[in-house]
């Protein structure tokens, strides 16, 4: 399905149970909305899952110059109230975990969002150029912390290779978010980066 905004067409996807909780799925910097096919399976009919290909991702319309956080909050927002149009539990991997949390950062103060699972989440730009754009000024947590109403969930590996346990004891402290640590799990790229392990993630299912 296509889902249009400033001029461009977003792919998108939906499965579950449209009776069911809502959730979005956002993908990592190299990510593809169906790069998580496996945590759909397990989600099954226990939840209304929305999966979008953000910018510059996937089948989704290319846009040089324009990936970096108020474009990608926008497109977010966008795709929640046109799409969406009920309250969601967001789940964000990576790149993901950011792009979740600038958009609660900027939701206006009487707007809120179900529960927040960050996998993999971080807080500055790993020494990464291509992140630049997405940490020009810093994660305002006062913001962030009360606009998930049930809370905020961590999924971090024990040898990511991009991401520091430190990060999730930062988000842990922040956020005030449960922690669940996976082992030898590297960066839970799932199929993108060939990471076999990292295809299932019963910790979503889990605390959702």
């Amino acid at each position: 399905m296509r889902f249009h905004h400033q001029n461009m067409a977003f792919a998108w996807t939906r499965d579950g149970s449209s009776r069911a909780v809502a959730v979005l799925l956002l993908h990592g910097l190299s990510g593809i909305s169906s790069g998580y096919d496996e945590v759909v399976d397990d989600l099954g009919a226990s939840a209304d899952v929305f999966r979008l290909d953000l910018r510059g991702h996937g089948r989704s319309d290319r846009a040089p110059g324009t990936y970096s956080v108020p474009f990608y909050t926008e497109d977010v927002i966008a795709f929640i109230e046109e799409v969406i149009t009920k309250p969601v539990v967001l789940i964000g991997h990576s790149l993901g975990t950011v792009t979740i949390m600038r958009y609660l950062e900027a939701l206006p103060p009487a707007q809120h969002m179900k529960k927040a699972i960050l996998v993999a989440g971080f807080t500055d730009q790993l020494g990464f150029k291509e992140l630049e754009n997405f940490f020009e000024t810093r994660l305002n947590f006062t913001k962030i912390k009360p606009k998930a109403k049930d809370g905020f969930v961590l999924i971090q590996s024990d040898d990511d290779p991009f991401v520091s346990a430190q990060y999730g004891t930062r988000l842990e402290q922040e956020l005030g978010a449960k922690l669940v640590v996976k082992h030898g799990a590297k960066h839970m790229s799932g199929p993108v980066d060939g990471e076999e392990i990292c295809a299932e993630l019963p910790e979503v299912v889990q605390n959702l």
